[in-house]
């Protein structure tokens, strides 16, 4: 890993690193096991934040409050497998995410895919890493070579209908549309230029805290959907290259709203 990035951060790589053995691809399809290694992956995690920072706060909950509630200290916001219907069946998909909170903004963020091993890291102000290598968001800025990722809440089908009326809207001007179920991964995937943009309306901080401090270390962009970069603790978020940015707003969020 890129030695600028701090003791801090390194310590989460390696937690993330540890935790994620436990995730590792394969094994018996059982909903039995499949919490046994969720629930292996957070002990892991927790116990080597808490051994280097006993005194810090962690979050595993994704609740929608404010960090301020647990005072100027370091939040550690985890979420030992986001992508967990993925896991349960081996679909490959899914990424231990680990980010650092002080008064309300991300300082460190790191999610591990078990799958391909990638480690993808960033520490605010130093950049955006995967597997020690810098990366950098796409530059694609014409529409029409976009490729887009969003999530769903599958449980409220109320929503199905302005899904079915976003695919109308923007299939027909962008280069395609992914739907990979694990928010941390797709916010990783634009910070390397796999992806172009992402959005979802209903998110918990834990899938996303991470991935966008990923995303804007690689130069890319990260709101709310009325466009202010106070979305830390939202439940919804766009991210994108930087490019195609004000489009995204512009054209889904009226839809979903």
């Amino acid at each position: 890993m890129d030695n600028t990035l701090s003791d801090f951060t390194l310590i989460a790589i390696t937690a993330a690193v540890e935790g994620g053995k436990f995730l590792a691809p394969g094994g018996e399809k059982t909903e039995q096991n499949h919490q046994s290694k969720i629930n292996q992956c957070r002990d892991q995690v927790s116990t080597l934040i808490r051994e280097h920072y006993p005194q810090d706060h962690i979050d595993f909950s994704g609740a929608l409050v404010d960090p301020g509630r647990v005072g100027a200290g370091v939040v550690w916001i985890i979420e030992p497998a986001d992508g967990k219907n993925n896991l349960a069946r081996n679909f490959p998909m899914w990424a231990v995410s680990i980010a650092a909170v002080m008064k309300g903004q991300v300082v460190a963020g790191i999610v591990y895919d078990p799958q391909r091993q990638e480690i993808f890291a960033a520490e605010k102000g130093k950049g955006a890493f995967l597997n020690g290598h810098k990366i950098r968001v796409s530059p694609t800025r014409e529409i029409k070579d976009c490729l887009l990722t969003t999530g769903y809440y599958f449980y409220d089908y109320n929503l199905l209908q302005s899904y079915f009326s976003l695919l109308h809207k923007i299939l027909p001007h962008i280069h395609g549309l992914r739907r990979y179920g694990s928010v941390a991964i797709d916010l990783c995937w634009i910070a390397c230029g796999r992806l172009d943009g992402f959005l979802d309306p209903n998110l918990r901080v834990n899938e996303y805290a991470a991935g966008t401090l990923i995303v804007k270390e690689a130069g890319g962009k990260v709101t709310d959907w009325n466009g202010s970069d106070d979305y830390l603790y939202q439940k919804h978020i766009a991210a994108s290259n930087g490019l195609i940015h004000k489009w995204i707003l512009n054209n889904t969020v009226p839809i979903l709203s």
